[in-house]
């Protein structure tokens, strides 16, 4: 027996947006972490590893690219300070990955792909088409699952 492919869906900003499951969670995590009060709470709400993994260094570091100007844990959180997030780089846009995920005839007869000045081409899937679009990805062996519950887009 072959093993189904799962993507989990939600619609967000006009859109529907496909992914799997893991990155689906993680770019959640990542968004409900943005929304914290404070730089200790920020980084205890990110995924494991992610706060590492931050480029903190250019934003806080002083002239001769030393850590003292970091952020404490009790320092207010402001996430424009969160490299890449300002831009729309961070967290990943989902949106941009969607040919990643879905079989692009399927992408192409459902969606229409649109292109931003900053972050390059994007996929829209109009809520309409949601019904025979899942249909279609089901009818490829693909376990489709909507998911509301997580922030991404």
């Amino acid at each position: 027996m072959t093993s189904l492919t799962t993507l989990v869906y939600r619609e967000s900003r006009g859109t529907l947006v496909f992914a799997e499951p893991e990155l689906a969670e993680r770019v959640s995590t990542i968004h409900h972490a943005i929304k914290a009060s404070t730089w200790g709470e920020f980084k205890s709400r990110l995924p494991k590893g992610e706060f590492e993994s931050l480029d903190l260094q250019d934003d806080f570091g002083d002239e001769e690219g030393g850590a003292e100007a970091l952020p404490s844990d009790t320092d207010e959180f402001n996430a424009d300070r969160v490299p890449g997030f300002s831009d729309g780089d961070y967290p990943v846009w989902i949106q941009t990955l969607q040919d990643r995920f879905l079989p692009g005839d399927i992408a192409r007869r459902f969606g229409k792909l649109e292109s931003s000045v900053l972050n390059g081409a994007f996929w829209q899937f109009d809520p309409e088409v949601e019904v025979e679009m899942v249909q279609a990805l089901r009818s490829r062996g693909y376990e489709i699952v909507r998911r509301d519950d997580l922030m991404f887009w």
